[in-house]
């Protein structure tokens, strides 16, 4: 009921805090990035619709980090 009076999740880094969600969006781009590589050189597979598979993997993988690393 007084969840709203806690602090936001946040990431103290070289003394400046950072908020959760910026480092979730960060992680989700560079791992697509390395799904997107290794989905092209290795198994050499193309998504039917890239515009739409890879930001899907984007939010996917964002969201999988917000709820791994920041459920509270």
């Amino acid at each position: 009921m007084l969840s709203g009076c806690s602090l936001p999740p946040g990431l103290n880094i070289v003394g400046a805090y950072f908020p959760a969600w910026l480092f979730c969006i960060v992680f989700g781009v560079i791992i697509s990035t390395v799904v997107y590589a290794l989905l092209g050189k290795w198994a050499r597979v193309k998504p039917a619709y890239p515009w739409l598979f890879y930001p899907s993997l984007v939010l996917f993988v964002t969201f999988l980090v917000w709820l791994v690393l920041f459920r509270y």
